[in-house]
């Protein structure tokens, strides 16, 4: 059941059936959040701490036997949770100073900063030539991450625009072939690999981004809209 609740709060809701489970596991916060920091830093998934809450109640419920298979959905998203975060985990964050700012930047944006830091020398961070190929061959669908505004100043041809804060909103403008091959540009590069990064978080498997973004598309010769 999605959601990290108290025992109490969830008998409250509709969504709770007791009489209908084979059986309940009770799992802390503190678990919950740990399983998620895991999560995002062994497993590079973006889920959030109601996975690592259902992840911890997997496994009291599931016997550890071989050739067990275990499905755990993994229904939310750890960017929603900056605040439960610091209240949860405080140690990843600065401490703050009398006037309540932080000083300098946290654990966590220090990793994330890494993340995409590794991500630009992936080889999923692809130039024009690698580009010109695959839209030759593999039909790629073109994602345009930058805002509404700038993607209506001009675009590369037939990209659709999401933007980077909306795409774990819009899934419904995403294929639902969770191997379709997914191009993401920005302006130089930089965005697009922020949004790589979260769109790998939904499952998708095959997603590049394009150095030197729509910059580069427009040097190429490309055409735009």
């Amino acid at each position: 059941i999605p959601g990290v609740r108290s025992s109490r709060q969830l008998a409250q809701t509709k969504l709770y059936r007791p009489d209908e489970y084979d059986g309940t596991v009770e799992v802390s916060n503190e678990v919950a959040y740990r399983l998620c920091l895991r999560l995002n830093r062994e497993e590079s998934l973006m889920a959030g701490p109601s996975s690592g809450m259902a992840l911890a109640g997997t496994f009291e419920a599931v016997p550890d036997e071989p050739n067990t298979l275990v499905v755990v959905i993994f229904a939310d998203n750890v960017f929603k949770y900056a605040t439960s975060m610091r209240r949860h985990l405080p140690e990843l964050f600065p401490a703050e100073t009398a006037e309540g700012a932080a000083t300098g930047p946290s654990l966590g944006e220090t990793r994330w900063k890494a993340l995409v830091d590794h991500a630009r020398r992936s080889s999923d961070a692809i130039d024009m030539s690698e580009v010109a190929e695959l839209l030759q061959s593999d039909r790629p669908i073109l994602i345009d991450v930058r805002s509404v505004a700038h993607y209506a100043q001009g675009h590369a041809a037939n990209a659709i625009n999401i933007p980077t804060d909306q795409i774990s909103d819009r899934n419904g403008a995403l294929p639902s072939d969770r191997n379709a091959l997914l191009i993401a540009l920005c302006n130089v590069g930089e965005e697009s690999l922020t949004a790589m990064l979260l769109l790998k978080s939904l499952g998708y498997k095959n997603v590049k981004s394009l150095a030197g973004g729509t910059t580069a598309w427009i040097a190429a010769g490309f055409p735009t809209e």
